[in-house]
């Protein structure tokens, strides 16, 4: 006797299948490149944004020196100019020169102070463009397992989708009374309803059954659908199988 319980054994194997096959979707070749690619790719993007961190406050300082010096310049300039076109001295002249020199001297001194800014920028700069020059290639290659990935999850689901198809077919010849038996358990297994009795164990379990339990089952009908004792699955013994 073979008919239905080869079905059955198909049945769960394709269950086993499905279930196997859902899971490797986050296994899959491209995904973990992609995991491990992101660790350092993170690495790099972490020691990027510490030493933006510590560079920011740098360039916000510098800014304002500029700023304050591009004004201090800007003052200087329009006493030169009131001091070019005017004529004869006095002691309004003689204050704005001494404003003018006073403003050169400052503006010096700020000048001076952005080149220190400026020398402690520019290690803080030279690292973040060596480590920009690291990530522009890896951004390309992430884009290409990206692809990779997208194909792979395509093939899995064409491959699953099959599967699925094929057991829509295979649980109509099972027969709706075994049927229902086989889905409860496999619902509550979490996977399949059904296993094979291999040398005294349970394929499912894969836990020997009791002595009085495999003569109990030697002496059962072929037509009579057991369980296992240990897991609750539909136990198909060799004699209900074509092989």
């Amino acid at each position: 006797m073979s008919k239905p319980f080869d079905d059955l054994e198909r049945l769960s194997e394709l269950d086993a299948e499905i279930l196997r096959l859902t899971r490797s979707r986050g296994q899959l070749p491209s995904r973990r490149a992609i995991e491990e690619f992101d660790v350092t790719a993170s690495g790099i993007l972490a020691e990027r944004s510490v030493l933006a961190a510590e560079r920011s406050p740098l360039d916000v300082s510098l800014r304002s020196l500029e700023q304050e010096s591009e004004t201090l310049r800007g003052r200087a300039s329009v006493i030169e100019a009131r001091l070019a076109a005017a004529t004869g001295g006095g002691r309004d002249l003689a204050a704005m020169d001494a404003e003018r020199a006073q403003l050169s001297a400052h503006a010096r001194e700020l000048e001076d102070r952005e080149l220190e800014l400026m020398e402690q920028i520019e290690p803080y700069e030279q690292r973040l463009i060596e480590l920009d020059e690291l990530l522009a290639p890896l951004q390309d290659v992430r884009a290409e397992l990206a692809k990779s990935l997208a194909n792979e999850e395509a093939e899995l689901d064409r491959t699953l989708e099959d599967r699925k198809a094929l057991r829509v077919a295979v649980s109509e010849a099972v027969g709706s009374e075994l049927l229902e038996r086989y889905e409860r358990i496999a619902s509550t297994m979490g996977g399949t309803g059904a296993a094979r009795l291999i040398g005294g164990r349970c394929d499912g379990c894969h836990l020997q059954l009791p002595a009085v339990e495999l003569d109990h089952l030697r002496k059962m009908p072929v037509d009579v659908v057991s369980t296992c004792e240990q897991c609750g699955r539909l136990l198909l013994r060799p004699d209900q199988l074509a092989s």
